[in-house]
């Protein structure tokens, strides 16, 4: 509901009020001017009404609230009294007088709030309750509590201890603060003690460092300066706190001690000298050379550099020296230079005592180039200071040198190089004007950007441009290819790159141009030539796998016949080299066979005609039958073979099982084969990033990493000193990678000259049973 005011003296009754009109009247009274508002929740204790009276105490619209929870509106979450709200929230039970403090619109205030659970039946349906604005009792409290606070600090004497001692140099009366400083504790010092006892107690508990190393010799001189009647002095407890003490004796009363813990001054003047001598040793040792100047213009500070920069005696610049007898010594040696860079520099000097703020530069004989400013003081004076700016006029020069030849660069650019803004051309390179079969660069200048762009790329180009020009200088558009029309009508394609540049003061387009029409032309051709290539190399793989019967079946005969012959099937041939002969024919065919297999076997991969007959097989007894196969010729060069299987030795494989051990034996040959002596060979079956990985590492000769990639291409065999030594047709690699593509897999290599090389057959996990 909304309170409305209510006037009292508006009674309209024909007669005196009835009681119970009177209780009507006073509670809509009571409404009208509480100062409390009225708000609910329903059941996930969001805000579900708000009375109109928070507006009018807080400025706040209770459309703020609606709709939302407690502890979406606390500026303190983690506070423990928050906490505790909100959990009494959480219980649904009733809670009075929450105080806590909020932002309003009119400024931080605080409120008191309580509330009660609300149940239809035994359903709980939110809460319901009051809110007060307890700023104005808050403030009272604090100035009450903040003006009890200042009276009873008066009275213990604000910051200072304070102590009475009577003519007996009894203790009569203490402060708190007094026993704050000397006996936290209250155990040494009490009211009736005289003087000589308390400084006892103190050395004794060991507060008084001083005292430690002669405490009756430092109790001696103690008391004697405390009977003197007038004694002034510091002590630092070993606490850490210094006190200031001062005592004054009284005729015929006794003796008052006023004390005081000067611990934070003394520290500030501890900081003081610090920075002090910090400030004296930056400024002693800045790069920059400083002279500061009294209002006479006399020397009133300057440090060591400023000297060194102007190379004077030692000595000569010190406080209270004429700054013009400075100037006169550089100028007697000439410092200056030429009669003519002599007064520009005198001219200088004189203006800097108008206290004018000034800054010029000077090139001393040596080839110094100081930087020299003049910066007037409040109420005269002035502060000099040198900079050393050699090395940045060194700089400068070499960026105007660069500049110089960048002009250069951009003059004599083999790409044309237009600059413009709102279609007119700033700047053009001579190659420009060959490029756009300009008569000359003047004509070039003078015409329209969108007059050298083909008509039905003009709209990419503009809208480009445009959106270059919003992002502002620095962005860039790499290569673009678009069609350019000469000045003569011709057109061509151009290559531009587009960067938008600073240029007399503001944004413009810098295009480079490339005439790529003769460029494309080529590419077309060699794209053409590529594609006739590839046609003939599938038509040759195609052919190669065509042919594997019509290759195959004879010189199976040929193999075939010659090991009946080896083995004298149908009895003795007579001389025994007939047997020497046979022999060499069998293994001439039988390699012979397999070079042609590997070639046959890569061309029908290649072709996509390769046929693979997937099986489940477990993966150990794939790498020991491979093992077998190469077991004599490692042993023949006692070559150790170390195996590292999968974790789960039943562990299987969905592939085609002849063609993995294909590959296996592959890697595993060439390790063997380019593992020296004694060598190590390291076979290791893991799980790698979605991978199982068959890794073949060997301790062998190794190759150049930039060589690996040429390691795949059909009969590549190294480099020639590795075909001298070694036999091998080139093929194994190329065929391993073919066939573990047709898995989804891969074959990749690692090596090393000198370190080995480690293969890996790469197959998908998913073909993991």
């Amino acid at each position: 509901m909304v309170s409305q005011p209510y006037k009292s003296e508006n009674w309209q009754g024909d007669g005196p009020p009835s009681s119970r009109d009177l209780t009507s009247e006073r509670l809509r009274d009571f409404l009208a001017i509480a100062d409390e508002w009225f708000w609910e929740t329903d059941a996930e204790q969001r805000f579900t009404f708000i009375s109109e009276k928070l507006t009018e105490l807080t400025g706040i619209h209770p459309e703020r609230y609606r709709g939302r929870r407690r502890d979406e509106m606390s500026a303190t979450p983690d506070a423990d009294y928050v906490k505790q709200h909100l959990a009494d929230l959480e219980a649904r039970r009733p809670f009075d007088n929450y105080v806590y403090q909020g932002p309003t619109p009119i400024g931080s205030r605080w409120f008191r709030i309580s509330g009660r659970p609300v149940y239809e039946g035994d359903t709980f349906i939110g809460y319901r309750g009051t809110g007060i604005d307890i700023t104005e009792q808050v403030e009272i409290r604090e100035r009450a509590r903040a003006t009890q606070s200042q009276l009873e600090l008066t009275l213990r004497s604000a910051n200072e201890g304070f102590a009475v001692y009577d003519t007996e140099d009894r203790c009569v009366m203490a402060n708190d603060r007094y026993f704050d400083f000397f006996d936290p504790g209250r155990t040494m010092m009490r009211v009736g003690d005289r003087f000589e006892e308390i400084m006892e107690r103190l050395i004794a508990s060991g507060l008084i460092p001083d005292a430690m190393a002669e405490p009756e010799g430092w109790l001696a001189q103690r008391m004697a300066a405390h009977r003197s009647g007038g004694y002034h002095g510091e002590t630092l407890m070993s606490t850490g706190r210094w006190y200031s003490i001062s005592e004054h004796k009284i005729d015929g009363f006794g003796t008052i001690g006023v004390y005081t813990d000067i611990t934070d001054r003394k520290r500030r003047d501890a900081e003081l000298r610090a920075q002090t001598t910090l400030m004296s040793s930056i400024f002693a040792n800045l790069k920059q050379g400083i002279c500061v100047l009294d209002s006479d213009f006399r020397v009133r500070m300057a440090n060591r550099r400023y000297s060194e920069l102007l190379d004077m005696p030692e000595g000569f610049v010190r406080e209270g020296v004429a700054y013009d007898d400075i100037v006169g010594y550089n100028a007697d040696r000439n410092d200056f230079g030429p009669p003519a860079e002599q007064q520009r520099i005198l001219d200088k000097i004189a203006l800097m005592k108008t206290l004018q703020p000034l800054r010029y530069e000077r090139r001393r004989p040596n080839g110094t180039v100081l930087d020299i400013e003049n910066l007037p003081l409040p109420g005269g004076g002035a502060i000099v200071t040198l900079a050393d700016i050699t090395e940045l006029h060194r700089v400068m020069e070499k960026l105007e040198e660069r500049e110089r030849r960048y002009r250069l660069l951009v003059e004599n650019s083999p790409d044309a190089i237009l600059v413009h803004r709102n279609n007119r051309v700033l700047y053009a390179n001579d190659q420009s004007v060959i490029t756009f079969g300009a008569p000359s660069l003047a004509a070039l200048m003078g015409a329209r950007p969108t007059h050298l762009v083909h008509p039905d790329d003009l709209q990419k180009i503009d809208a480009q441009v445009r959106e270059m020009m919003a992002e502002g200088i620095g962005s860039h558009r790499g290569s673009r290819i678009y069609r350019a029309v000469r000045m003569n009508g011709d057109p061509f394609e151009m290559e531009t790159e587009t960067s938008i540049i600073e240029f007399d003061g503001a944004p413009a387009a810098q295009l480079l141009v490339r005439d790529v029409t003769a460029r494309h032309a080529a590419e077309q051709a060699l794209r053409r030539a590529k594609e006739d290539a590839e046609i003939a190399n599938r038509s040759k793989s195609e052919f190669l796998a065509n042919m594997s019967h019509e290759l195959r079946t004879p010189l199976n005969a040929i193999i075939g016949f010659a090991e009946i012959l080896q083995t004298e099937m149908f009895g003795p041939m007579g001389d025994p080299r007939y047997r020497d002969y046979v022999a060499d024919i069998f293994e001439s065919g039988r390699h012979l066979l397999s070079v042609i297999n590997d070639i046959l076997d890569l061309s029908k991969a290649e072709a996509g005609q390769f046929d693979i007959a997937e099986a489940e097989f477990e993966i150990r007894q794939a790498i020991d039958a491979t093992i077998r196969l190469v077991r004599d010729r490692a042993i023949g060069k006692r070559i150790r073979l170390d195996v590292e299987y999968p974790e789960d030795p039943s562990q299987a494989l969905f592939a085609d099982e002849r063609l993995v051990k294909q590959i296996l034996l592959n890697l595993l040959s060439n390790a063997v084969k380019f593992t020296g002596e004694n060598g190590e060979i390291r076979i290791a079956c893991r799980r790698r990033d979605g991978f199982l990985a068959i890794s073949i590492a060997d301790n062998g000769i190794g190759m150049p990493p930039g060589m690996i990639e040429e390691m795949f291409s059909a009969f590549a065999q190294g480099h020639t000193g590795l075909s001298r030594r070694f036999e091998g047709t080139g093929l194994g690699l190329p065929l391993s990678r073919s066939l573990a593509e047709l898995h989804g897999g891969r074959v990749v290599l690692e090596s090393a000259i000198g370190e080995g090389t480690t293969a890996t057959l790469l197959l998908p996990e998913s073909r993991l049973v």
